[in-house]
Protein backbone atom coordinates (compact mmCIF):
# COMPACT_ATOMS: atom_id res chain seq x y z
CA UNK A 1 0.00 0.00 0.00
CA UNK A 2 1.13 3.40 -0.52
CA UNK A 3 2.94 5.26 2.20
CA UNK A 4 2.83 8.60 2.39
CA UNK A 5 5.60 10.94 4.63
CA UNK A 6 5.08 14.78 5.04
CA UNK A 7 7.78 17.15 7.02
CA UNK A 8 8.15 20.49 7.00
CA UNK A 9 10.06 23.27 9.06
CA UNK A 10 9.21 27.16 9.21
CA UNK A 11 10.36 30.20 10.41
CA UNK A 12 7.78 33.32 11.39
CA UNK A 13 8.56 36.63 12.56
CA UNK A 14 6.52 39.60 13.02
CA UNK A 15 7.44 43.19 11.35
CA UNK A 16 5.33 45.91 12.58
CA UNK A 17 2.33 46.23 14.25
CA UNK A 18 0.09 44.14 11.10
CA UNK A 19 2.42 42.58 9.42
CA UNK A 20 3.94 39.22 9.49
CA UNK A 21 6.77 37.27 7.60
CA UNK A 22 6.49 33.37 7.13
CA UNK A 23 9.24 30.93 5.45
CA UNK A 24 8.40 27.55 5.95
CA UNK A 25 9.79 24.34 4.02
CA UNK A 26 7.69 21.20 3.21
CA UNK A 27 8.64 18.40 1.99
CA UNK A 28 7.32 14.76 1.19
CA UNK A 29 8.70 11.28 0.54
CA UNK A 30 5.76 9.28 -0.90
CA UNK A 31 6.71 5.42 -1.70
CA UNK A 32 4.96 2.74 -2.95
CA UNK A 33 2.88 4.40 -5.24
CA UNK A 34 0.35 2.82 -7.69
CA UNK A 35 0.59 2.57 -11.42
CA UNK A 36 0.34 0.21 -13.85
CA UNK A 37 1.91 -2.34 -16.44
CA UNK A 38 1.85 -4.62 -19.03
CA UNK A 39 2.92 -7.94 -17.46
CA UNK A 40 2.43 -9.81 -20.80
CA UNK A 41 4.33 -7.12 -23.02
CA UNK A 42 6.20 -8.24 -26.59
CA UNK A 43 10.22 -9.36 -25.42
CA UNK A 44 12.84 -8.00 -27.11
CA UNK A 45 13.94 -7.26 -30.14
CA UNK A 46 10.06 -6.39 -30.65
CA UNK A 47 10.17 -7.54 -34.19
CA UNK A 48 6.69 -8.82 -34.04
CA UNK A 49 3.94 -8.76 -31.59
CA UNK A 50 4.49 -12.12 -29.82
CA UNK A 51 3.86 -12.17 -26.15
CA UNK A 52 5.23 -14.48 -23.69
CA UNK A 53 1.87 -15.73 -23.05
CA UNK A 54 0.60 -16.31 -26.68
CA UNK A 55 -2.73 -17.24 -25.28
CA UNK A 56 -3.37 -13.86 -23.80
CA UNK A 57 -2.95 -10.18 -25.55
CA UNK A 58 -2.82 -6.87 -23.06
CA UNK A 59 -2.19 -8.53 -19.58
CA UNK A 60 -2.80 -5.25 -17.23
CA UNK A 61 -0.99 -5.32 -13.82
CA UNK A 62 -1.51 -3.20 -11.12
CA UNK A 63 1.55 -2.82 -8.98
CA UNK A 64 2.72 -0.30 -5.95
CA UNK A 65 6.13 0.78 -6.96
CA UNK A 66 5.78 4.11 -7.62
CA UNK A 67 7.68 6.38 -5.66
CA UNK A 68 7.57 10.71 -5.14
CA UNK A 69 9.79 13.48 -3.70
CA UNK A 70 8.92 16.75 -3.33
CA UNK A 71 10.45 20.07 -1.52
CA UNK A 72 9.32 23.62 -1.41
CA UNK A 73 10.00 26.81 0.21
CA UNK A 74 7.55 29.07 0.30
CA UNK A 75 8.08 32.99 1.32
CA UNK A 76 4.62 34.56 3.08
CA UNK A 77 3.52 38.19 3.74
CA UNK A 78 0.81 38.41 5.57
CA UNK A 79 -1.01 41.88 7.23
CA UNK A 80 -0.54 45.76 5.74
CA UNK A 81 2.42 47.74 4.30
CA UNK A 82 1.43 51.17 5.77
CA UNK A 83 -1.82 52.28 4.46
CA UNK A 84 -1.51 52.00 0.71
CA UNK A 85 -1.44 47.37 0.80
CA UNK A 86 -3.18 44.61 2.69
CA UNK A 87 -3.83 41.06 2.20
CA UNK A 88 -1.07 38.23 1.10
CA UNK A 89 1.71 37.65 -1.08
CA UNK A 90 3.11 34.23 -1.45
CA UNK A 91 6.09 32.71 -3.29
CA UNK A 92 6.54 29.30 -3.96
CA UNK A 93 9.96 27.80 -4.90
CA UNK A 94 10.06 23.97 -5.38
CA UNK A 95 9.56 20.83 -7.22
CA UNK A 96 8.07 17.65 -7.52
CA UNK A 97 9.92 14.27 -9.16
CA UNK A 98 8.16 10.89 -9.70
CA UNK A 99 8.13 7.93 -11.54
CA UNK A 100 4.39 6.99 -11.65
CA UNK A 101 1.66 9.24 -13.26
CA UNK A 102 -0.87 7.57 -11.11
CA UNK A 103 -2.81 4.41 -11.32
CA UNK A 104 -3.94 4.24 -15.26
CA UNK A 105 -0.02 5.26 -16.25
CA UNK A 106 2.24 2.90 -18.10
CA UNK A 107 6.05 3.06 -18.01
CA UNK A 108 7.12 3.34 -22.24
CA UNK A 109 9.18 0.23 -21.53
CA UNK A 110 7.49 -2.60 -19.65
CA UNK A 111 10.51 -3.96 -18.85
CA UNK A 112 12.67 -0.88 -18.16
CA UNK A 113 12.25 1.99 -16.17
CA UNK A 114 14.73 4.27 -17.81
CA UNK A 115 14.17 7.62 -17.85
CA UNK A 116 10.96 7.80 -16.05
CA UNK A 117 11.87 9.01 -12.73
CA UNK A 118 11.77 12.54 -13.57
CA UNK A 119 9.73 15.57 -12.89
CA UNK A 120 6.28 15.12 -11.82
CA UNK A 121 2.98 16.22 -14.38
CA UNK A 122 2.01 18.73 -12.10
CA UNK A 123 5.41 20.25 -10.85
CA UNK A 124 5.98 23.82 -11.42
CA UNK A 125 9.03 25.38 -10.37
CA UNK A 126 7.71 29.17 -9.28
CA UNK A 127 3.98 30.11 -8.19
CA UNK A 128 3.56 33.69 -6.99
CA UNK A 129 -0.11 34.52 -5.55
CA UNK A 130 -1.18 37.75 -4.26
CA UNK A 131 -4.61 39.05 -3.12
CA UNK A 132 -4.94 42.01 -1.71
CA UNK A 133 -6.78 45.18 -1.23
CA UNK A 134 -4.68 48.48 -2.15
CA UNK A 135 -5.62 51.87 -0.18
CA UNK A 136 -8.24 49.92 1.61
CA UNK A 137 -11.10 52.22 3.13
CA UNK A 138 -10.07 55.22 0.84
CA UNK A 139 -12.42 55.88 -2.12
CA UNK A 140 -10.08 54.88 -4.81
CA UNK A 141 -9.19 51.54 -3.25
CA UNK A 142 -8.39 48.18 -5.55
CA UNK A 143 -8.82 44.65 -5.12
CA UNK A 144 -6.32 42.96 -6.61
CA UNK A 145 -5.78 38.89 -7.52
CA UNK A 146 -2.60 38.39 -9.15
CA UNK A 147 -1.59 34.72 -10.31
CA UNK A 148 1.42 33.69 -11.56
CA UNK A 149 2.86 30.35 -12.07
CA UNK A 150 5.94 28.35 -14.32
CA UNK A 151 4.54 26.15 -16.68
CA UNK A 152 4.36 22.32 -16.12
CA UNK A 153 6.15 19.08 -18.05
CA UNK A 154 5.16 17.57 -20.67
CA UNK A 155 6.13 14.16 -22.61
CA UNK A 156 7.82 13.87 -26.28
CA UNK A 157 6.57 10.89 -27.33
CA UNK A 158 8.12 8.96 -31.31
CA UNK A 159 4.46 8.49 -32.52
CA UNK A 160 5.61 4.83 -33.52
CA UNK A 161 4.91 1.80 -31.26
CA UNK A 162 8.30 0.89 -31.59
CA UNK A 163 7.69 -1.56 -28.59
CA UNK A 164 4.48 -3.39 -30.11
CA UNK A 165 3.21 -2.98 -26.93
CA UNK A 166 -0.09 -1.04 -28.39
CA UNK A 167 0.10 2.14 -25.82
CA UNK A 168 1.93 4.12 -28.09
CA UNK A 169 3.75 6.10 -25.16
CA UNK A 170 6.97 4.89 -26.50
CA UNK A 171 9.68 8.12 -26.64
CA UNK A 172 12.91 8.73 -29.02
CA UNK A 173 16.12 7.29 -27.69
CA UNK A 174 17.55 9.17 -24.86
CA UNK A 175 14.35 11.02 -24.06
CA UNK A 176 13.57 10.95 -21.04
CA UNK A 177 9.62 11.15 -19.65
CA UNK A 178 8.58 15.20 -19.24
CA UNK A 179 11.36 16.72 -21.05
CA UNK A 180 9.07 19.43 -22.44
CA UNK A 181 8.32 22.50 -20.92
CA UNK A 182 4.46 24.10 -21.35
CA UNK A 183 3.83 27.71 -20.83
CA UNK A 184 3.65 29.43 -17.54
CA UNK A 185 -0.26 30.61 -16.08
CA UNK A 186 -0.71 34.75 -15.53
CA UNK A 187 -3.92 36.16 -14.44
CA UNK A 188 -4.55 39.04 -13.02
CA UNK A 189 -8.18 40.65 -11.64
CA UNK A 190 -8.93 43.69 -10.47
CA UNK A 191 -11.66 45.13 -8.42
CA UNK A 192 -12.51 49.10 -7.56
CA UNK A 193 -15.84 49.55 -5.30
CA UNK A 194 -17.13 52.05 -3.16
CA UNK A 195 -19.68 51.98 -0.26
CA UNK A 196 -22.46 54.85 -0.52
CA UNK A 197 -24.86 55.33 2.76
CA UNK A 198 -28.12 56.71 1.65
CA UNK A 199 -28.28 58.69 5.24
CA UNK A 200 -25.91 58.96 7.92
CA UNK A 201 -27.40 56.67 10.52
CA UNK A 202 -26.64 53.12 10.43
CA UNK A 203 -29.35 51.53 10.41
CA UNK A 204 -30.13 52.38 6.72
CA UNK A 205 -28.99 50.74 3.61
CA UNK A 206 -25.84 51.32 1.89
CA UNK A 207 -25.30 50.82 -1.81
CA UNK A 208 -21.97 49.56 -3.03
CA UNK A 209 -20.44 50.77 -6.54
CA UNK A 210 -17.82 47.98 -8.46
CA UNK A 211 -15.85 48.09 -11.53
CA UNK A 212 -14.32 44.70 -12.23
CA UNK A 213 -11.40 44.05 -14.63
CA UNK A 214 -11.18 40.14 -15.39
CA UNK A 215 -8.41 38.64 -16.88
CA UNK A 216 -6.64 41.75 -17.25
CA UNK A 217 -3.61 41.01 -19.25
CA UNK A 218 -5.86 39.21 -21.73
CA UNK A 219 -3.33 36.21 -21.76
CA UNK A 220 -4.75 32.57 -23.17
CA UNK A 221 -3.44 30.07 -20.68
CA UNK A 222 -2.88 26.86 -22.37
CA UNK A 223 -2.88 23.38 -20.34
CA UNK A 224 -2.00 20.92 -23.00
CA UNK A 225 0.61 20.56 -25.93
CA UNK A 226 1.13 18.13 -28.35
CA UNK A 227 4.53 15.93 -27.44
CA UNK A 228 4.09 13.51 -30.43
CA UNK A 229 6.91 14.54 -32.84
CA UNK A 230 5.14 13.02 -35.79
CA UNK A 231 2.69 15.48 -35.58
CA UNK A 232 2.27 18.59 -37.55
CA UNK A 233 1.46 19.94 -34.63
CA UNK A 234 4.64 19.09 -32.52
CA UNK A 235 5.26 21.60 -29.65
CA UNK A 236 1.74 23.34 -30.01
CA UNK A 237 -0.77 23.64 -27.34
CA UNK A 238 -4.47 21.93 -28.00
CA UNK A 239 -6.62 23.13 -25.27
CA UNK A 240 -6.61 26.36 -22.92
CA UNK A 241 -8.10 27.09 -19.19
CA UNK A 242 -11.20 28.25 -19.32
CA UNK A 243 -11.10 32.09 -20.32
CA UNK A 244 -12.92 35.05 -19.07
CA UNK A 245 -16.81 35.52 -19.01
CA UNK A 246 -18.86 37.01 -22.19
CA UNK A 247 -22.35 38.16 -21.93
CA UNK A 248 -25.93 37.62 -22.22
CA UNK A 249 -28.65 40.33 -23.40
CA UNK A 250 -30.10 42.17 -20.47
CA UNK A 251 -33.39 40.86 -19.84
CA UNK A 252 -31.30 37.45 -18.01
CA UNK A 253 -30.08 40.19 -15.48
CA UNK A 254 -33.32 41.09 -14.51
CA UNK A 255 -34.25 37.13 -14.38
CA UNK A 256 -31.48 36.47 -11.91
CA UNK A 257 -31.64 39.91 -10.49
CA UNK A 258 -34.54 38.17 -7.52
CA UNK A 259 -31.64 35.21 -7.10
CA UNK A 260 -29.52 35.46 -3.77
CA UNK A 261 -26.33 34.58 -5.31
CA UNK A 262 -26.98 36.03 -8.87
CA UNK A 263 -23.66 38.09 -10.05
CA UNK A 264 -24.48 40.23 -12.72
CA UNK A 265 -22.23 42.34 -15.24
CA UNK A 266 -23.41 45.67 -15.79
CA UNK A 267 -26.77 45.35 -14.49
CA UNK A 268 -28.11 45.04 -10.56
CA UNK A 269 -28.51 42.44 -7.98
CA UNK A 270 -30.58 42.89 -5.19
CA UNK A 271 -29.73 40.34 -2.11
CA UNK A 272 -31.26 41.36 0.61
CA UNK A 273 -30.06 39.98 4.23
CA UNK A 274 -33.17 37.67 5.55
CA UNK A 275 -35.43 37.83 2.67
CA UNK A 276 -35.19 36.91 -1.27
CA UNK A 277 -35.87 40.44 -3.42
CA UNK A 278 -38.57 40.12 -5.83
CA UNK A 279 -37.58 41.65 -9.14
CA UNK A 280 -37.14 45.05 -9.51
CA UNK A 281 -40.19 46.98 -11.27
CA UNK A 282 -37.55 48.95 -13.33
CA UNK A 283 -35.69 48.37 -16.39
CA UNK A 284 -31.59 48.12 -17.07
CA UNK A 285 -29.15 47.31 -19.83
CA UNK A 286 -26.75 45.39 -18.96
CA UNK A 287 -25.58 41.19 -19.33
CA UNK A 288 -24.74 38.39 -16.92
CA UNK A 289 -21.22 36.12 -16.74
CA UNK A 290 -21.36 32.87 -18.14
CA UNK A 291 -18.10 30.79 -18.70
CA UNK A 292 -17.31 30.55 -22.44
CA UNK A 293 -14.24 29.89 -24.35
CA UNK A 294 -14.03 33.95 -25.76
CA UNK A 295 -11.32 35.90 -24.40
CA UNK A 296 -10.98 39.08 -23.38
CA UNK A 297 -10.49 41.42 -20.78
CA UNK A 298 -13.88 42.89 -19.24
CA UNK A 299 -13.91 46.01 -17.42
CA UNK A 300 -17.22 47.93 -16.74
CA UNK A 301 -19.82 48.18 -13.82
CA UNK A 302 -19.76 45.30 -12.35
CA UNK A 303 -22.79 45.31 -9.91
CA UNK A 304 -24.91 47.25 -7.26
CA UNK A 305 -26.02 45.73 -4.12
CA UNK A 306 -28.43 47.09 -1.91
CA UNK A 307 -27.94 45.66 1.79
CA UNK A 308 -29.38 46.28 5.39
CA UNK A 309 -27.07 47.49 7.54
Amino acid sequence: MPLLNFFSLGVDRQIGKGATISIPYRGNINLNLFRSLDVNAPLYPWSSSLRPDPSFGFVRQIQSRGHQFSNALDFTFRGSISHWFSGLAQYTLGRTWNNSGGLAWFPANQYDDTGEYTRADFDQLHRLNIPGTINEGHSASLGVAANLNSGSPYTETSGVDTLRTGLLNQRPAGVPRNSLQASGYVNLDLRWSHDFQLRRKRELPVITFAVDASNLPNRTNYIQYVGNVQSGFYGLPTSALPAKDTVHPPHEVLTRASVDTATAERGWRLPMRGSTPRPPNWQRSGAMKCNSAHHSALSDISYITILNS
